[in-house]
């Protein structure tokens, strides 16, 4: 279930600094050096949730964000944690936004390093929707210091 972000602004800042220098936050920034905490903050046409279990409605388990440009009707910029990975809100959640973005909007876009295994599942909601991979090579370095490709996924209505 999605909650505004600022309503577990401090659970949020607090769960992500537990897993700051981890494999799974450089998946979420793409960059082994980024030692910065996402900003959680009202913005305009930017949105962050933060997903709280289905089970209780209370319970933070992840954190989904993303830009919509309404000049254009583009949906970036996504950002998605799973603070848990033993329960499935968070990819079902995901999705479920995911989807309703595809139907409102004209394109949606979101990008992925490779080695994440989230890649497989990715590829298949991309391509059940009709829409594109490109893969950029060697785009960054994880935090062993090995060069790592980037996904980019486009779905245009």
């Amino acid at each position: 279930m999605l909650k505004p972000a600022i309503l577990y602004k401090d659970p949020l800042e607090k769960a992500f600094a537990e897993v700051l220098y981890t494999q799974d936050y450089f998946y979420f920034t793409g960059y082994a050096g980024c030692n910065s905490l996402p900003v959680i903050q009202a913005q305009d046409d930017y949105y962050q949730f933060a997903i709280v279990s289905d089970r209780d409605k209370q319970t933070l388990v992840g954190y989904l964000a993303y830009h919509i440009d309404t000049e254009i009707d583009t949906v970036d910029r996504f950002g998605l944690f799973s603070f848990n990975r033993t329960v499935l809100d968070v990819p079902k959640t995901a999705l479920s936004e995911l989807e309703k973005l595809i139907e409102i909007h004209h394109r949606v876009e979101w990008r992925v390093v490779d080695g994440n295994p989230v890649v497989r599942h990715y590829d298949s909601f991309c391509k059940k929707h009709g829409g594109n991979r490109v893969t950029l090579h060697h785009v960054t370095k994880d935090l062993q210091g090995n060069y790592r490709d980037e996904h980019i996924y486009e779905i245009v209505k």
